[in-house]
């Protein structure tokens, strides 16, 4: 049984030398508990040029290791 509840996302992105250079969280709040809208996130100006991005559920009303994120129409640019 999936029930979409709320929560709070957290987004980290890290440059080539592994350093954290910008970091941002957005809430998700469905409208509905069938069929829920995405949500389009904003991320700060600081995540251009990253080699690793990490997306996490930071709080939740239910354990977050019982939580999923959906992610859809994510762009990959490979830099050289």
């Amino acid at each position: 049984m999936i029930v979409n509840e709320g929560c709070d996302i957290s987004v980290t992105g890290y440059n080539a030398a592994g350093n954290m250079v910008g970091e941002g969280s957005f809430n998700y709040a469905p409208s509905s508990l069938l069929n829920p809208p995405f949500v389009k996130a904003v991320l700060p100006d600081t995540f251009v040029g990253l080699v690793n991005v990490t997306f996490g559920v930071s709080s939740a009303s239910v354990s977050t290791s019982l939580t999923a994120v959906g992610l859809d129409n994510i762009t990959h640019i490979n830099y050289s």
